[in-house]
């Protein structure tokens, strides 16, 4: 289009108001008025559009009166007839009552307001009145110069695209409200050029707003025709590039905020945003809490401490052992088979590294060995008893017979009996259960050291006992052979019994005996060489052996020789082959009989 300056003059009344020239291209300013003749026509020029008079609400019930057109102006009565020297416009005494007059640019321009002028007058008296403007239909307003102003330059009022500029006159000191109020020649005038604005904020970020890192996804906005290209910002870690409304991003390990706006000639709009979380693959679980040793078919509770960034948890089990679950705690029953309890922590992004415990399987101790201790028991005593102790054993429970001392919790105990025997018993304990009892029978020995005489016959009141008849008067040496309840000596002299009753010994007092018949008599110079000796003795006497006897005894009173006759005045008398020790050499006729102590080493 060929560009063509027009040159205008616009006369109200028969005045020239201003000269202005416009170009038929929006790119390029122009000039544009708004002009009302006292006839109440109204003349526009230029790119824009112009509203017809109006008034308030009216203060006075019903508002100021229709208006009429003379050549004084629009008229019209009613007004509030009270003077004020003052004026607010935020009062609803005072905003009732006004003369609104509205210009708007026509679309894709902005109107810039330079000039507002206009002339007021009363029909019986001399008014005053007040100009204000505003560009949001008076949620906002200002005032144009100071009261009964008629003529404001230099102004530099913007309209934007699309935006209305409403001026009001407000009549005030009205002698009464049949006084007319009138306006004239009202000009607004100024410049229009093409509109230039940035694009409105893009609407809302379309896109998943929970991801995995390395994933690729697309983001977008709905197109703004005004836009000529978008900027696009990601996350740190992020990468994707694009210059449209939709971008393609491959996520990082970062969460953050996606950010685009739209551009064009004029500018950049406000920013849209849209948060974005990246989930990583939950971290290994930390250490499971749960008992380290457990019982086959006990109930046991297992967990890890709860990750934010796990949706669900994985638990495997031994073989043999019950239990499921999918949170961060498993409550399962054990089997008889140890193994690993694992756990894995999962997300939409993957699985977790698992976290491992192995329970010892524990079960409840076996018997004890049979008791180390002594059954037999002989005087008031302690005795330590005890079992060889089980490694999977934390506590032993020791039970005594009535009225005997002792108390322990360990394999062994100290206990002191009370002149009575009874069942010692002994359990082995852990936290599966206790074992069944070992038992051991002890038995308190009373042996009777008492001797009854019957002639010349010693016999043991205690029955059922081992016996071991001894010679008081010869440093209680033991009568060999003599291991009978009962004993009759040969020769008179003071006698004694040992007794052993169930290991428990005891000796009697020892008891003369005088009622021998046949003594013994000692073979005249009987000499044993060598005593001690290798096991070879030589005996001599000084007589000639004549039909004696001579029988070997080992210290325990067995015949080690027997019914052997010697003749003469020497005899000698092997044992070298047997132990080393004590034995005895009896040698009697049919009137004499004498015991020699022979020792070999």
């Amino acid at each position: 289009m060929k560009n063509q300056l027009l040159q205008f003059k616009i006369i109200v009344l028969g005045t020239i108001l201003f000269t202005f020239s416009t170009s038929t291209l929006f790119s390029q300013a122009a000039s544009a008025t708004y002009a009302l003749t006292a006839n109440g026509n109204a003349a526009i020029v230029g790119n824009i559009t112009a509203g017809a008079v109006s008034t308030g609400a009216g203060y006075r019930p019903g508002g100021i009166s229709a208006m009429s057109y003379t050549a004084n102006g629009v008229s019209s009565t009613n007004w509030i007839s009270y003077s004020y020297t003052t004026f607010d416009i935020n009062s609803s005494f005072y905003n009732q009552d006004y003369y609104q007059y509205s210009v708007s640019p026509t679309a894709g321009n902005n109107l810039t307001v330079t000039t507002i002028s206009l002339q007021a007058s009363a029909s019986t008296s001399t008014p005053a009145w007040f100009v204000y403007y505003s560009l949001d239909n008076f949620a906002t307003s200002f005032q144009l110069g100071a009261v009964s102003g008629t003529n404001f330059t230099g102004l530099n009022i913007l309209v934007p695209d699309g935006s209305t500029l409403r001026v009001r006159v407000f009549g005030m000191d009205l002698v009464a409200n049949t006084t007319a109020f009138r306006n004239k020649s009202v000009v607004i005038s100024g410049t229009t050029a093409a509109a230039c604005s940035t694009p409105a904020q893009p609407a809302s970020i379309f896109g998943i707003a929970t991801l995995c890192p390395g994933v690729t996804q697309n983001y977008s906005v709905v197109n703004n025709p005004s836009a000529t290209s978008y900027t696009w910002t990601l996350p740190v870690g992020w990468s994707g590039s694009s210059t449209t409304n939709s971008i393609s991003a491959t996520t990082g390990a970062s969460s953050g905020t996606i950010t685009v706006t739209a551009n064009n000639a004029c500018g950049s709009s406000a920013v849209q945003t849209y948060s974005v979380t990246v989930n990583s693959v939950p971290a290994q679980p930390v250490a499971i809490i749960g008992a380290s040793q457990v019982c086959p078919g006990s109930s046991q509770t297992f967990s890890v401490a709860s990750d934010p960034a796990a949706n669900n948890y994985t638990w495997t089990v031994p073989s043999g052992w019950s239990g499921f679950s999918s949170s961060n705690s498993i409550t399962s029953t054990v089997g008889a088979m140890a193994g690993n309890i694992t756990v894995t922590a999962n997300n939409g992004c993957g699985s977790s590294t698992p976290q491992v415990l192995s329970p010892t399987i524990i079960t409840t101790p076996a018997i004890p060995s049979a008791i180390s201790g002594d059954m037999f028991l002989c005087d008031l005593e302690t005795e330590t008893y005890s079992v060889v102790n089980d490694p999977s054993a934390t506590s032993y429970t020791w039970t005594l017979p009535n009225n005997w001392t002792g108390t322990s919790t360990s394999n062994s105990i100290e206990a002191t009996n009370s002149a009575n025997g009874g069942d010692v018993t002994v359990t082995a304990s852990n936290s599966c259960g206790t074992s069944l009892p070992q038992t051991i029978s002890t038995v308190f020995t009373t042996i009777s050291n008492a001797v009854s005489v019957n002639g010349a016959t010693l016999t043991a009141d205690q029955a059922g006992a081992t016996y071991q008849w001894v010679d008081c008067d010869n440093s209680n040496d033991p009568i060999f052979g003599e291991t009978s309840q009962s004993f009759t000596p040969t020769s008179n002299g003071n006698y004694a019994v040992i007794i052993e009753l169930n290991t428990c010994i005891e000796t009697s007092s020892c008891t003369a005996v005088t009622t021998v018949n046949l003594d013994e008599i000692a073979f005249n110079n009987l000499v044993v060489s060598p005593n001690p000796s290798n096991g070879i003795f030589t005996i001599k006497m000084d007589q000639t052996f004549d039909d004696e006897k001579l029988v070997l005894l080992n210290f325990a009173g067995q015949t080690i020789e027997n019914n052997v006759i010697f003749n003469g005045a020497e005899i000698s008398i092997n044992i070298a082959e047997q132990p080393n020790g004590i034995y005895f050499l009896r040698i009697s006729n049919q009137t004499e009989v004498s015991t020699i102590k022979l020792i070999k080493q």
